[in-house]
């Protein structure tokens, strides 16, 4: 009977090992859940509003700057989205990219982009800095940035027979398009861009010319709401509806590129 009673009770405390063991497993579970749920308006914390950045959102409307850049419903898509962008750049480099002082487009040129991108409008630094200030205000969108990729030439329009053009031509209405088609909303080169995209300066380095022609067309950037469901499509990508020769175009563009400064 003492060898029985001694088996149940050696039984009754490995249940409990057990259930103990489970119960942390899944408590433990659900703060890695928790924590995955995290939201990026709760991981970013962007600054508080002052009279400064209430100046600089009047500043921001004066100038239309939103012709090429969304801050949340509606906005351009060729420049990126301004929507916590002090998550992503800094007040020196924001400030360094719209001030038109000689010191500060110098500073953008030597820290960050010494080859000419796509020109940016550049404001007194009295108009300048409240701007900065309330773009450090703007908060993400409450869950992030979703990315969709390029996903090969789907959208390729039918076009005639065009003559061959000369490279540098191509090269240069590859860039035109570059910028047209929005595709610095996402990627950067030289330091200047997009952050939601691998940087393009010295692309051949590591893509053929097929496989960046491949990837051109396709690609969306949508901003997420509380649901994680389609949101009013205020931050998105232009339809990348491209010809043939457009995409052989924007390639020997990138093609060009060689990472020096």
């Amino acid at each position: 009977m003492k060898e029985e009673a001694r088996k149940r009770f050696a039984f009754v405390i490995y249940c409990l090992g057990v259930a103990s063991l489970s119960l942390s497993i899944i408590w433990s579970g659900n703060l890695c859940r928790a924590e995955d749920k995290q939201t990026a308006a709760e991981k970013y914390k962007p600054a508080s509003e002052t009279p400064e950045s209430l100046k600089g959102k009047q500043i921001f409307q004066a100038h239309h700057c939103a012709s090429c850049h969304s801050s949340g419903t509606g906005g351009g898509c060729l420049g990126p989205p301004l929507l916590g962008v002090g998550a992503r750049r800094s007040r020196e480099y924001i400030t360094a990219r719209i001030t038109d002082d000689k010191e500060q487009i110098e500073k953008f040129k030597n820290l960050y982009c010494a080859q000419e991108l796509m020109p940016h409008p550049r404001l007194p630094k009295t108009l300048a800095t409240p701007l900065v200030a309330y773009l450090m205000t703007l908060p993400e969108p409450a869950q992030g940035f979703k990315v969709g990729k390029h996903a090969g030439q789907l959208a390729i329009k039918s076009e005639p027979t065009k003559k061959t053009l000369p490279h540098q031509t191509s090269v240069a209405l590859g860039k035109k398009l570059f910028y047209e088609k929005g595709c610095t909303a996402c990627h950067s080169m030289f330091g200047a861009g997009g952050q939601f995209a691998p940087a393009l300066d010295q692309v051949s380095n590591r893509l053929t010319r097929e496989q960046i022609s491949n990837r051109i067309t396709q690609a969306e950037l949508l901003a997420l709401g509380p649901s994680f469901e389609y949101q009013e499509r205020g931050t998105v990508m232009p339809p990348c509806d491209l010809t043939p020769s457009e995409i052989k175009e924007i390639t020997d563009f990138l093609l060009s590129l060689t990472g020096k400064k």
